[in-house]
């Protein structure tokens, strides 16, 4: 089954109406042929928008995230970020640890922002 890590633009802009090929990736969950996940640099940056004061739309925002599995952080993730970060030009140190989590677990990765991880090997894509 394919594991595939769900980056904070989908997130966002499913959550927000404009982005709705999320539905097509949890329907191929439903199906069994993929599983969706997060890390919590996702989650630190879906959570970190303002809008989510509001007690309401937070509680709808931690509920969305919940339907999601979750990867953690290893320090392997860590030393092939830095590796991510010394090598290849253009990714900040949370894209590099969305790819390096996509590396080390062997996950595809759902973005709308491919340019922001392109220049990364071995990084694929949904």
């Amino acid at each position: 089954m394919t594991k595939v890590l769900v980056d904070t633009d989908v997130l966002i802009d499913y959550s927000k109406g404009f982005f709705k090929g999320l539905n097509d990736l949890k329907e191929l969950q439903e199906k069994g042929k993929i599983i969706l996940f997060l890390n919590p640099i996702v989650v630190a940056e879906y959570l970190a928008d303002k809008n989510l004061n509001d007690v309401k739309k937070l509680k709808e925002s931690l509920n969305f995230i919940s339907s999601f599995k979750t990867i953690l952080i290893s320090n392997k993730m860590g030393v092939v970020a830095g590796e991510i970060m010394r090598n290849t030009s253009g990714p900040n140190w949370k894209d590099a640890m969305i790819a390096a989590c996509c590396l080390v677990e062997s996950c595809r990765l759902a973005t709308r922002n491919q340019k922001h991880f392109n220049k990364i090997a071995g990084l694929k894509f949904v």
